[in-house]
């Protein structure tokens, strides 16, 4: 900074002596901000903070109500204390209870919006609990079993991948295209219908919406799919889709002959979904599958089961699916704090650019400084 070098002082510089006069050097300093702009540019800070934490939280963390990944009822188990079935093996037929299981597990892959599902489904004779897939020891009683792989949406259920299928005991695995549904009903169900797989048809067919009911506090609705009689030989083929029947002969004839025929799929399907979640939470079926001729006659019963899911069951569904928000006072929280990162980012920037103040003013604050 410059010195002030009064009149009559004698200096050196130089190397030489110099009569002083009165001479004042510009000051050299820089100049400070004043607090107004700071408080302004903290505004700015704080207002854009708000405002990205309002664009990036919802595409971050999820706020509706997909699919968890930590489901704990996995599992819907289906009785039917007077089923019939006839035995592949040996071609008897039993009569009795039957249980029917269809057990969920996600795999990986998995991330924010799909995951990979693999479904077990199960018929055994007799009983069984509820608490999760086929044991060894079950395998006695065991009637059939596949397994099926497919990707879908977590948001709306829909399946992004064929469904690769697996009989059991171990087969080939087999690729099976479909668009549908199946583990899941989309979040935020509609009063409309909805193409829903088959595991025997290996296709989907509709389930349509029939009424809307309140369980514990929730909003429940019921879809019901109906398939008619169809001849599954003419979709796929199998040993089990068409075989030989013994019939009685026509006199003369003295032994039976032996004819075709085909499994003939039909039935009733009720699903109950959690509107909000889309999740299944109650479910019941009636099915009547028989062998009949090429024209539908029918010649012997396959399988016969009328099951549904027990009280304690569905009430566990749906305490899980319960447990699940749409989301909307999450959202309201975000557009709140966007909407307020914004105000306070534009009144930040109309104080750092002193919008109404005059000339003068700044002039001031710089000599207070």
């Amino acid at each position: 900074m410059g010195d002030w070098v009064p009149e009559g002082v004698v200096t050196r510089e130089g190397g030489g002596i110099t009569v002083g006069k009165r001479m004042r050097f510009a000051l050299e300093s820089v100049p400070m901000l004043p607090k107004s702009r700071i408080v302004s540019a903290l505004a700015i800070g704080l207002g854009l903070a708000l405002v990205a934490w309002g664009v990036l939280f919802p595409r971050i963390v999820p706020t509706d109500a997909r699919l968890p990944l930590s489901l704990k009822q996995t599992t819907m188990t289906l009785v039917d204390q007077h089923a019939t079935q006839r035995i592949p093996n040996d071609g008897t037929t039993y009569t009795g209870p039957m249980t029917k299981q269809y057990h969920a597990e996600l795999l990986p892959p998995v991330d924010q919006e799909v995951a990979t599902a693999r479904i077990g489904v199960s018929l055994m004779r007799g009983e069984h609990g509820p608490e999760g897939a086929i044991q060894a020891s079950d395998l006695d009683r065991l009637v059939e079993a596949t397994v099926w792989t497919y990707t879908f949406k977590r948001t709306t259920g829909m399946n992004t991948s064929p469904v690769k299928f697996v009989n059991m005991p171990a087969t080939g695995a087999i690729d099976v295209d479909f668009s549908g549904y199946w583990v899941k009903f989309p979040l935020d169900a509609k009063q409309t219908s909805y193409e829903v797989f088959d595991a025997t048809l290996r296709r989907t067919a509709p389930a349509v919406y029939k009424d809307s009911q309140e369980r514990n506090g929730r909003t429940i609705y019921h879809y019901q799919q109906k398939i008619d009689p169809t001849n599954t030989a003419d979709l796929y083929s199998t040993f089990f889709t068409t075989i030989k029947l013994p019939i009685k002969p026509a006199p003369p004839a003295d032994k039976p002959q032996d004819i075709e025929a085909y499994l003939f799929h039909s039935g009733v399907r009720d699903y109950y979904v959690d509107q909000i979640s889309g999740m299944i939470v109650d479910m019941s079926e009636n099915i009547i599958d028989y062998y009949g001729d090429r024209n539908g006659g029918k010649l012997a019963d396959a399988h016969l089961f009328a099951g549904k899911m027990s009280n304690e069951q569905s009430a566990a569904m749906l305490a899980q699916a319960a447990q699940l928000s749409d989301g909307h006072i999450m959202r309201i929280i975000t557009w709140v704090v966007l909407g307020l990162g914004v105000v306070i980012t534009f009144a930040g920037i109309m104080g750092a650019f002193g919008v109404g103040r005059r000339q003068d003013e700044y002039a001031e604050d710089l000599e207070e400084v």
